[in-house]
């Protein structure tokens, strides 16, 4: 097996040096071939011309070797698939020796076995520039008090670093108080814009932190009681995003999305149905926007409650306990004072009269099926401080799908 993996690798060693002498392909070039699937001319598609090493190989391996075989000075590493997905999805594409120096460790192989899919993770008052790190939870493994305040200083990689984003891969935190607020644990980014204060479970969540170019660190701070003891884990993969990168996240998005259908989940959002006695998961004071980015082609957008998540998927404000046959949705700027979510250009057919409906705010424990044509597509999502009125809120988990014309 060994001696196959050698063969292989030295035979696309010699694909990629001839086909790169041969095609004299610049870096640029490379990169549009990855993202367009396009070759240097043009015209002819990358992966399907038996001239190019990418029809051999395929275009993820072929990328990678090149990064590895002939890194370009200044720039970083290609992103990989990691051998442990369970522990890091990603990596970076990088030589064998690299990966240590820089103070990573390696998960696995690359670019036809050129490279090691490297994982730089830091934990408490760690530091980092690189492109993609993460910060985890090391010091937990079992059941334990926390540790107080627990930092990792993140530095812009050049002075070209316009953005952050932050996927929360694992995170699991004590959950807010019977107000709705994170007074045990808590979690939160300064240095960049606002970011809100959270806890809770958000795994599978991502926030998007922007900086100015040239600026300072962003500082993650993870806040965990020493008079709690729970089990928990973290492990947040940050990454930095040039200020000409295609994947920059509008201005005013705390959450992007770049798809023609998803879900979108209030923070600590977990469907229960029905929910415990005790479950206040909706978290206090939140103010923030959820992108959606506009395909061409598509004229409008649709937001409908998740079915997946059981009746109770949408309990923002009001009494989430009610039996499933008297949860209610509420609208309008009258309603809708304390927790909802806005939608520009929202209409939603109401169930009694067969009438479409015009409003922007939605609340209480039931949502409608709302369309808009309003561009940019954002989900505004707005809770106070006082839970004081409201039972059981769970948040929200609403799904939306761009139509075609």
């Amino acid at each position: 097996m060994e001696s196959r993996r050698v063969t292989i690798r030295a035979v696309l060693t010699w694909a990629l040096v001839a086909g790169a002498a041969a095609s004299v392909w610049r870096e640029d070039d490379v990169g549009t071939a990855r993202q367009t699937g396009v070759g240097p001319s043009g015209t002819e598609p990358a992966s399907q011309s038996p001239w190019s090493p990418y029809y051999w190989f395929g275009e993820s391996s072929v990328n990678e070797a090149m990064s590895v075989l002939f890194p370009a000075i200044g720039s970083d590493p290609l992103v990989c698939k990691t051998s442990e997905d369970d522990i890091y999805k990603t990596g970076l594409c990088m030589r064998l020796a690299d990966c240590p120096y820089y103070g990573g460790e390696g998960y696995g192989s690359c670019g036809g076995g050129l490279g090691t899919c490297c994982v730089f993770s830091q934990s408490c008052t760690g530091t980092t520039n690189m492109m993609v790190s993460h910060f985890v939870s090391k010091t937990f493994t079992t059941t334990s008090p926390g540790v107080g305040e627990c930092k990792l200083t993140v530095n812009p990689r050049h002075n070209n670093i316009c953005q952050y984003r932050l996927d929360f891969d694992s995170f699991n935190i004590a959950q807010p108080d019977p107000s709705s607020d994170c007074t045990e644990d808590f979690f939160g980014v300064t240095g960049g814009s606002h970011a809100p204060k959270l806890c809770g479970d958000l795994t599978g969540q991502h926030i998007y932190i922007n900086a100015e170019p040239g600026g300072g660190p962003i500082i993650l701070t993870m806040d965990t009681s020493k008079t709690l003891d729970m089990k928990r884990d973290w492990n947040i993969k940050v990454t930095q995003i040039d200020c000409n990168s295609p994947y920059r996240a509008p201005a005013g998005c705390l959450q992007f999305f770049n798809e023609t259908s998803g879900m979108v989940k209030s923070m600590n959002f977990k469907g229960i149905d029905p929910p415990d006695d005790e479950d206040m998961r909706q978290i206090q004071n939140l103010n923030y926007g959820v992108c959606i980015n506009a395909k061409v082609g598509y004229c409008d957008l649709t937001w409908t409650q998740s079915k997946a998540h059981g009746a109770y998927s949408f309990t923002m404000s009001g009494d989430g306990s009610v039996p499933a046959s008297e949860l209610k949705s509420e609208f309008g700027v009258e309603n809708c004072v304390t927790d909802y979510v806005s939608i520009n250009g929202g209409v939603f057919v109401d169930e009694a009269s067969d009438a479409p409906i015009h409003a922007v705010r939605y609340c209480g424990t039931k949502f409608p099926e709302v369309k808009t044509k309003a561009q940019p597509y954002v989900l505004h999502v707005t809770t106070d401080v006082d839970e004081g009125n409201d039972r059981r809120n769970l948040g929200f988990a609403i799904n939306f799908r761009q139509n075609l014309c």
